[in-house]
């Protein structure tokens, strides 16, 4: 969704980095994206826990699964700074590229 589709529309990478910006200088922004985070790292945690494939039975250490939440939110990241930067960036390019991403962060 981070990328887009036809269906659903581009989170707006320049918002959230604003968001993020203003959580710095203003204590309610801060505490609303504090409360915001933990829910983000479970869904990311519990994404990375489940096999891919119905009937798969790999399933990643929790120590795995700790290190690749944090590297997934760091390319989830740099990824919004990027687009902010280089608002041209193709969108199939980009989907591309995070679709093999999340294929390694989710293989034993």
């Amino acid at each position: 969704r981070m990328c887009g589709s036809d269906e659903t529309p581009r989170l707006d990478p320049a918002l959230v980095m604003e968001i993020t910006a203003e959580s710095g200088r203003d204590p309610a922004v801060a505490r609303m994206l504090d409360g915001f985070e933990p829910m983000i790292e479970r869904a990311m945690s519990q994404w990375l826990r489940h096999p891919q494939e119905p009937g798969d039975a790999v399933r990643l250490p929790p120590e795995i699964v700790e290190r690749r939440t944090l590297l997934l939110r760091f390319l989830l990241d740099g990824m919004k700074m990027h687009q902010v930067r280089r608002p041209d960036l193709d969108p199939a390019l980009l989907r591309q590229s995070l679709t093999e991403a999340l294929g390694w962060l989710r293989s034993p």
